[in-house]
């Protein structure tokens, strides 16, 4: 005890003298590698003339030529002159060899010193990626399913983002549509084919960016050729009722959750666009809280940014893109603005909106409106020229004649009655009213009750005929989309207009989709197939006509 007494006087008598005392800094050997998030513990010994130097400041730096060194932690040495500093590893903007240093930056009794380097490599994370077989050919306009999963290795991809692009080896990736990954690992989603190449060969590819644990993972690419139909649009609606299309409601365990996915490979360009999608959805939760005050309208948002994800499963994803001056995203020669939206009552529900230079922030607004609105279960308002909710259907034509000039940025009267029909006066509250597939809601039904239909125990179902139309003979085969538990295999269903039950199969062909194969032989007419529980609970409703 006296000796360290001794040399603590003849320090302090020395640097009353002026001089600080040279001090030796080691650094114990480290590990070879890490992974990311991984703690690793930094130690070694800070000394002069062989003795200790306690309560000094130890900094853990990287070593880089071209910039400044980053240090990474700190710590002090203890009265042995030892120090301990612990660091979760994290990851380098480029590298992946660190090169690591002890430094002691001197203070008023002792001079600086740094350890020499020392090499440890910091790898993040992988996993795997891959997707489901797709269609290798489709027509303009068709909704194709696309399925995955992901694994990550460090911890559950659950939450995650995968985007579905199409590969463009000199340009910027087109992101075509994005998907969550649920707790098993799987994604699905659908895309409306659209020519985002001029050679009509899409190379479609799932990706995900990574995170700050792993790296980014790509799978194959799948080429589809898409063509025109070759018999080509109608010419337009004919007759001239006004009347809009409902296809279903949505099920909510909350308020509607908007997630905005902005496309990773153009982001800068697309950024601005984040918040007039949400302004102008904000707008029509507003319109329909002066049109129905009784009821909750509310609507919540996330920005999934790249590398992000998701907080909770959304309801509906608004892909936020631009395209190559060749697709058909943005304005066309009608000044309607494309987007689209996939029309299915599977949650997350996959829209797209146009973000390119030269469009207003309510351009944009409007366009998010239209395909939310798409998305929430509301078709294509049909011969109210001007309507935000008149379009161009890929195998129909335009729904409102005359429809060259501008649309109306705003919803109209008919859209919010539309509306309020599929979710009732209390909101997007559950329980919804369940809609029959292509339902009219006609001006006229703005004054009058909404006669319903009965209420469906099956949250979240879906039913609609797989064609427009049937020819007499022809076999009936209808689509349900559900993604819950269902025991209706053993129910029963009713035909109208003959009121009668009538023999049915359903198969299950995986991933929430099944097929309602009808049997029976059918004249003209327009026939309601409601489908019954083994309890005689009601689950779906189908319109299919039968033409001569």
């Amino acid at each position: 005890m006296w000796l360290a007494v001794l040399v603590a006087v003849m320090v302090v008598a020395a640097l009353g003298a002026g001089d600080a005392y040279g001090s030796t800094l080691t650094l114990d050997p480290i590990p070879d590698w890490v992974y990311v998030g991984q703690t690793v513990t930094f130690t070694g010994t800070l000394t002069s003339d062989g003795f200790p130097v306690s309560g000094a400041t130890v900094w853990i730096c990287e070593d880089d030529p071209f910039i400044p060194d980053e240090c990474l932690a700190w710590g002090t040495t203890n009265r042995a002159g030892v120090f301990v500093i612990p660091w979760v590893a994290k990851p380098g903007l480029v590298e992946i060899e660190f090169d690591i240093y002890a430094d002691f930056t001197g203070n008023s009794q002792y001079s600086r010193d740094r350890s020499s380097n020392q090499y440890m490599d910091v790898y993040k994370f992988s996993g795997s990626i891959a997707l489901d077989p797709i269609p290798t050919s489709a027509a303009f306009g068709e909704a194709i399913a696309i399925s995955g999963t992901l694994a990550l290795d460090a911890h559950s991809s659950e939450g995650a983002i995968i985007y579905i692009k199409d590969e463009d080896t000199l340009n910027l990736d087109d992101l075509l549509t994005s998907a969550y990954v649920d707790s098993a690992g799987r994604f699905s989603t659908y895309w409306v084919v659209d020519d985002v190449d001029p050679d009509y060969t899409i190379d479609i590819q799932a990706v995900f960016e990574g995170d700050a644990k792993h790296y980014r993972l790509a799978t194959a690419i799948q080429k589809v050729t898409w063509y025109d139909d070759p018999l080509g649009p109608e010419p337009g609606p004919t007759g001239s009722e006004a009347y809009m299309e409902l296809y279903h409601s949505l099920y909510f365990e909350r308020p509607p959750l908007v997630a905005i996915v902005p496309a990773p490979d153009s982001y800068d360009s697309v950024r601005k666009h984040i918040v007039p999608v949400q302004e102008g959805i904000l707008g029509l939760s507003s319109m329909l809280e002066r049109h129905s005050p009784a009821g909750n309208w509310d609507v919540d948002f996330e920005v999934v940014l790249p590398g992000g994800t998701f907080s909770v499963r959304p309801d509906v994803i608004v892909n936020l893109v631009t395209r190559d001056d060749d697709s058909r995203c943005g304005p066309n020669d009608n000044g309607v603005l494309l987007g689209w939206a996939s029309i299915n009552g599977i949650k997350p529900v996959p829209t797209t909106v146009c973000s390119l230079d030269g469009l207003t922030d309510d351009e944009i607004g409007s366009s998010a409106v239209h395909e939310f609105v798409h998305a929430i279960g509301l078709g294509h308002t049909f011969n109210v020229p001007g309507d935000l909710m008149c379009s161009y259907e890929a195998d129909y034509g335009r729904t409102c004649p005359n429809d060259t000039g501008s649309k109306s940025t705003t919803a109209s009267e008919l859209n919010l009655g539309a509306l309020v029909s599929i979710y009732g006066m209390d909101g997007f509250t559950n329980p919804n009213n369940p809609i029959y597939w292509k339902e009219r809601f006609a001006p006229a039904d703005l004054t009058s009750p909404n006669p319903g239909v009965p209420v469906a125990v099956y949250d979240d179902v879906a039913m609609f005929p797989a064609w427009d139309y049937y020819y007499p003979g022809e076999s009936v085969l209808l689509y349900m989309l559900y993604s819950g538990e269902y025991d209706w295999l053993s129910g029963w269903a009713w035909l109208d207009p003959y009121e009668s039950g009538v023999m049915y199969e359903v198969v299950d062909l995986g991933d929430g989709v099944f097929e309602v194969h009808i049997d029976g032989v059918y004249t003209p007419g327009v026939y309601v197939f409601e489908l019954y529980d083994e309890m005689s609970e009601f689950v779906a409703a189908a319109v299919f006509e039968v033409i001569p």
